[in-house]
């Protein structure tokens, strides 16, 4: 564990925040914790866990440096990891592996219970304390429906879910904004159950873990408000300036050719702004020196 800073005064009550991200999602990464910490209320601090593939010190130096500029409580530790034991996993494309790396968190961090996971493609722009807050009663996580996939019948969903015995209109939520009773997984063996499933049967994991733990949990989650988790990855691009705008799919801030409305576009850069990546903006080709960097990674730590 790499402790990078820590400032705010012992009466604040901290919130366990989650992240995973390699050295492709370093300005997602930014944006993301530093919007989590500038709308966070009064009273409230972040204990921000940041499980690393490879993110460089620079950007973690950024990090820092954003994060302190708002003068607000936080923590900051860092978790170096590798994505070899997902290796047998399914994934596609340029897809990481970290997104996995949710299975890890119920073992590597036994003192904690209650937490707050979020994917670093998205933008936080309401409280976190208030979906901090969410009961899940009896339920190892919340989450939101997917705006796209919302159904177990959907053909991006479960796909065996017939012959799981599992009604086709079982909701089917979306994994990149979740609260989670680590207690509760504990008490289930649930990452070791998701952790077999996925290396069992990679070809049925679509969506890789988010496949898992719906068929695994089969729609029972706690249902947060669709404003926590408001997804851009179909049709329906609607959207209300509260809670977490989620750039999910192929169109990211930072892909110079992506269809987003332009005002969703100016909010991000709006906020990559108020950060210490001020001013970057997506360029239409990747620069020679980030290739070679991306490249020499790629060699070394083999994703």
């Amino acid at each position: 564990m790499t402790r990078i800073t820590k400032y705010g005064l012992p009466s604040t009550e901290y919130i366990p925040l989650f992240a995973v991200a390699d050295y492709r999602m370093e300005v997602g990464m930014g944006v993301t914790l530093y919007s989590a910490l500038r709308n966070l209320g009064e009273g409230y601090g972040l204990d921000i866990h940041l499980l690393s593939g490879a993110v460089g010190w620079p950007a973690l130096q950024k990090l820092q440096k954003s994060l302190q500029s708002l003068k607000k409580p936080f923590r900051l530790s860092v978790f170096p990891i590798s994505d070899k034991q997902f290796k047998g996993f399914h994934s596609f494309a340029n897809t990481s592996l970290f997104t996995y790396a949710r299975f890890l968190f119920q073992d590597m961090f036994p003192h904690l219970r209650k937490v707050i996971y979020l994917d670093v493609d998205v933008l936080v722009l309401g409280n976190l304390a208030e979906l901090y807050s969410t009961p899940l009663g009896e339920n190892l996580l919340a989450a939101a429906v997917g705006r796209g996939t919302s159904r177990a019948d959907h053909c991006w969903g479960i796909l065996n879910y017939k012959e799981l015995g599992i009604p086709p209109e079982t909701p089917y939520f979306n994994a990149g904004v979740l609260v989670m009773d680590l207690e509760a997984w504990r008490r289930e063996n649930f990452a070791k159950r998701c952790m077999d499933y996925a290396e069992k049967y990679p070809e049925l994991c679509i969506f890789w873990d988010q496949t898992v733990m719906n068929t695994l949990l089969a729609g029972r989650f706690t249902h947060l408000d669709q404003k926590w988790n408001q997804q851009f990855n179909g049709p329906d691009k609607s959207f209300t300036r509260e809670g977490i705008f989620h750039y999910c799919g192929p169109d990211k801030p930072w892909n110079f050719t992506n269809t987003l409305p332009q005002e969703l576009n100016e909010l991000y850069y709006d906020e990559i702004d108020r950060t210490a990546y001020r001013g970057w903006r997506p360029s239409p080709q990747i620069s020679l020196v980030l290739r070679f960097i991306r490249k020499t990674k790629k060699m070394i730590y083999g994703f």
